[in-house]
């Protein structure tokens, strides 16, 4: 239900997406100097030693020789980890710098923009007011912070989990047939992790913006909240994130990465209504679904904690 709906007001407000693009690459330019000022001299130290050569050699290979892919991805993480490793002493500064500007304040970024969104989708649902992006940022960007550095320590801990799984698959996948099986469990193994993290952090914005909670407040309520409807929020979780990924992957490869400035965007939208409406379905509260369509889910009052008593 929360997966259907979900994706009826995603269609229905699909400006949204295009208000998440600008904010995105506002975000790229930004993190784009600041990387460039503060990690000049690693991104030159990668790129003398070829490092940004064999990137490009991943999306040759998509659609010459996608059989090799598989090793160029080694030899990228491998040269990425030899440089950096070899070269830590002088260049720490540089490279820290790097690993925060290029990869945790984009993640952060994106939080930041999920919590805008999740606030966007609570008054639209609850009450159809149209609140403007910019204007809602803004004025939410303190919580909408405290969101995002909380959440920020769970995407690192499953953005490592993931970054092992993979390199546990590339060590362990040689041949066509035990290739394509382990790409097909890790396939699946990701789905299920990034579904955890959903399920898990499903009712954290929501209860910030629907009940006032602090941040840390409503992280602690939301793992409690998670009991109420767990097997129904992960359900859903792994089927969105399905999506996103069949979405992302077929936008990205059959339009050679164009795709991706409306798919990237679309994805951080369709997650920011799926948690505000799977909130209001767990907790019972009647929401707009359209300006003539109004749903009044029941409250799941039934817990793990509960059924322990009983």
């Amino acid at each position: 239900m929360s997966y259907k709906n979900s994706c009826k007001i995603f269609a229905n407000n699909f400006v949204w997406v295009w208000k998440q693009l600008a904010y995105m690459c506002l975000c790229v330019v930004v993190f784009s100097l600041l990387s460039g000022l503060i990690a000049l001299p690693t991104i030159k130290l990668l790129e003398s030693n070829g490092f940004f050569a064999k990137i490009t050699e991943v999306f040759e290979h998509i659609y010459t020789s996608p059989s090799e892919l598989n090793e160029t991805f080694k030899e990228i993480i491998l040269s990425f980890l030899n440089i950096l490793g070899g070269n830590f002493g002088v260049y720490w500064p540089s490279i820290i710098g790097f690993v925060v500007s290029a990869i945790l304040l984009p993640i952060f970024a994106v939080n930041v923009a999920e919590y805008t969104l999740i606030v966007i989708t609570s008054n639209r649902v609850s009450s159809l007011t149209g609140l403007g992006y910019t204007v809602t940022l803004v004025s939410n960007l303190g919580k909408a912070s405290k969101y995002a550095g909380l959440k920020l320590l769970f995407d690192i801990v499953f953005v490592i989990l993931e970054g092992l799984l993979f390199c546990l698959y590339l060590i362990f996948s040689k041949g066509v047939f035990l290739t394509m099986l382990l790409l097909a469990v890790f396939v699946a193994i990701s789905i299920v992790l990034m579904s955890l993290k959903t399920t898990i952090l499903a009712s954290f914005a929501p209860l910030m913006v629907e009940e006032r909670k602090t941040a840390t407040k409503a992280l602690k309520m939301s793992g409690k909240m998670t009991n109420k409807a767990f097997a129904r929020t992960l359900g859903g979780a792994i089927v969105l994130n399905l999506t996103v990924l069949f979405v992302n992957v077929f936008f990205g490869v059959f339009t050679i990465g164009v795709g991706l400035l409306i798919s990237l965007p679309a994805t951080t939208v369709i997650i920011a209504i799926f948690k505000t409406i799977n909130y209001y379905n767990t907790e019972g509260k009647r929401y707009y679904l359209t300006e003539t369509i109004i749903v009044e889910p029941k409250k799941i009052e039934k817990t793990f904690e509960n059924k322990g008593n009983e």
